[in-house]
């Protein structure tokens, strides 16, 4: 965001999102579609989308930037980027925060999302799932994460659906923690996120680059409209509340507003 000044008598500024902030909508929608698919307790999510170009109810989905097509974890390969390389993960400073953290004022499919990946240890042992790492002692190698924190967000993201705990040795018992479909569903918002960082926080060197096995090339993903397959924006878009925002301490309103998430 970038501050702009909005009275010359007092000293107010108003916020305003600048091309890097524009760019999380796309990211955002993608985190949104996976809470109303897997996070959501009723049986739609607390907004409708409305796609402005093909004035459809749209359900955005992520695709291929070269044949189009949607993809899963398992039609993705990794190949080092020109920033490859090892960087020793720091702890992070904050403490965690729950999805009701974020929903003070209207229920958020975004915050639930982020209740789940949000933590930068649990973003990071998830990232790892996809890489095939999935045992104890392989994600604390590779992450150098200390054990017990590990062992924490492991139980987290067991406990919250992501994982499943299986034993592949019984003298000691060992576990290792393989995605579940909800978990496997993830891929395509932490895939957006890779994307937004590569692109505004890499200066011009990714450290990894995405391969489609299934048209061969290198790609970027792309959150599409599942109506009419054109790339979203913040300004393409329109939703419809399907709550009562009284209940939030808000006003009623029935009409579609622009694009907030």
């Amino acid at each position: 965001m970038r501050e702009f000044p909005y009275s010359s008598t007092l000293s107010r500024v108003e916020y305003k999102l600048t091309k890097a902030g524009i760019e999380l909508y796309p990211m955002f929608m993608s985190m949104m579609q996976f809470g109303d698919r897997w996070l959501e307790t009723s049986k739609s999510g607390p907004l409708q989308l409305i796609h402005e170009s093909c004035n459809c109810v749209s359900k955005p989905i992520v695709t291929c930037s070269c044949c189009e097509q949607r993809f899963s974890a398992r039609d993705v390969s990794y190949v080092d980027g020109p920033g490859a390389g090892r960087i020793p993960a720091e702890a992070p400073r904050r403490s965690r925060r729950t999805a009701d953290d974020f929903m003070r004022g209207r229920p958020s499919s975004v915050s639930r999302t982020l209740e789940v990946i949000g933590d930068r240890w649990s973003f990071l042992i998830l990232r790892e799932a996809f890489y095939g790492h999935t045992r104890f002692d392989q994600v604390h190698s590779e992450l150098g994460i200390a054990t017990n924190i590990l062992t924490d967000r492991l139980a987290r993201l067991v406990d919250h659906g992501v994982f499943r705990k299986e034993m592949y040795q019984d003298a000691p018992e060992r576990y290792e923690y393989l995605l579940t479909p909800m978990g496997a569903d993830l891929h395509g918002p932490l895939l957006m996120i890779m994307a937004w960082g590569d692109r505004w926080r890499s200066q011009g060197r990714p450290p990894m680059l995405l391969r489609h096995d299934a048209c061969e090339k290198i790609f970027t993903p792309v959150v599409v409209c599942n109506r009419c397959g054109e790339a979203i924006s913040a300004f393409s878009m329109k939703y419809r509340m399907r709550y009562n925002p009284e209940k939030f301490g808000g006003r009623k309103s029935s009409r579609a507003v622009p694009g907030r998430i």
